[in-house]
């Protein structure tokens, strides 16, 4: 589904030029397994008296990337899949450095593009939190996309400046399908998507 990093190049084209600052502090890790390479992601939220509060995102070494790793727009599939826009599953990631676009807006901002370019879009759950010098917040929408039927959760954790954003959806048969689908990008978030705080 293409309209994806649509979504998100709305939402960041005003801030272009600042998204260079996100190759100095991505810090990316790769791990080899005997079944291939992970992939882990840390990525800035805020810095509170000296500790420094990251989102570390693990690609389990069963997907590949589509779009390079490091700054900016990161796209991720499962290595099964033969055509990049016509895959099973899709994990994406996306920095907003320096923006100060804050959980909310950002969850909120590609949701609500969701539902306008997607058919028979709905809200299956919606929530936002805050902790001591950062927010999080996520929506899991379902929506028909060119003849897809697609189920995706969005996330955003942010500081005062710098955000990230990450997105996993799965392509379903039928709404029969929407409870599993949730259930497995709900596994996903909670095993690989982890706010660290550590000292500088």
């Amino acid at each position: 589904m293409k309209c994806l990093p649509i979504f998100l190049m709305v939402l960041s084209t005003a801030f272009s030029s600042l998204l260079a600052f996100a190759q100095d502090t991505t810090v990316k890790t790769t791990i080899s397994t005997s079944e291939g390479t992970k992939i882990s992601l840390v990525l800035p939220i805020n810095v509170i008296q000296n500790n420094n509060v990251n989102l570390s995102i693990n690609i389990p070494e069963e997907y590949k990337s589509i779009s390079g790793v490091g700054t900016g727009l990161m796209e991720f599939i499962p290595k099964t899949d033969i055509e990049p826009y016509a895959w099973s599953e899709i994990i994406t990631v996306f920095p907003y450095i320096g923006e100060k676009l804050s959980a909310k807006m950002i969850v909120y901002k590609i949701s609500q593009e969701i539902k306008q370019v997607g058919k028979d879009a709905r809200v299956l759950d919606e929530k936002y939190y805050s902790s001591f010098g950062y927010e999080q917040g996520y929506a899991v929408l379902v929506y028909t996309h060119n003849g897809r039927r697609e189920v995706i959760k969005v996330y955003g954790a942010s500081g005062p400046f710098d955000s990230v954003m990450v997105q996993k959806a799965v392509l379903i048969n039928s709404d029969k399908d929407i409870e599993e689908a949730t259930r497995n990008i709900n596994n996903y978030f909670n095993q690989n998507v982890i706010v660290l705080e550590g000292r500088k």
